[in-house]
Parts: structure tokens; sequence; C-alpha cells
């Protein structure tokens, strides 16, 4: 079971301005409950960051470890060209 525990902290005038306008624009109870809603957030935040950075390194390493050859700039570059004429005939049908 959590007990709340009492703790006073410093902020500056900006900040209690935007604690205010937090509890008048959303219906906050108390400041307590807008600084307590804002820290759930960017603990929210910062745990999909972790796990989007943790996605990223796995796409990563998984890159690197690859095996299968490697395409050249220029056969990427070629089908880059294809993918944008094909785009632009598409767009160009649908036009007409």
């Amino acid at each position: 079971m959590n007990k709340d525990k009492a703790q006073s902290i410093t902020v500056s005038s900006s900040t209690v301005d935007l604690i205010r306008e937090q509890i008048a624009a959303n219906g906050f109870a108390s400041e307590d409950e807008a600084v307590r809603a804002a820290l759930e957030a960017l603990d929210r935040q910062t745990r999909d960051r972790a796990d989007d950075l943790a996605w990223l390194k796995a796409r990563i390493k998984a890159s690197i470890e690859d095996t299968r050859p490697g395409y050249s700039s220029e056969e990427i570059s070629q089908h880059l060209r294809q993918l944008f004429e094909r785009a632009e005939q598409q767009r160009h049908d649908s036009a007409a």
C-alpha cells in the first residue's frame, strides 16, 4: 500500500503559473493532482522512448548481422527512380 508522503518543492513563478493554467484548463482538483499527472506523463514518455530505442537498436543489430548481399547505391537509385516514375504516371493518369 502506497502512503502519500508530504514533500515541499520550490518552483519558479512561471512553473506555478503553468500549474495553475493546467488546473484551470484540465479540471485538476489541486496542484498536487496536476503535478502528479505531469510526472506520470513524463514517466510514460520516458518508458516509450526507451522501448523505441530498444526496438531501433535491435533493428540496427539485425541489419548489421544480415549476411544477405546488400544493394549498391546505383541499384537503390534506379529502384527509387522507377518508383517515382510510376507514382508520377499514376498521378498523371488519375488527373486525366
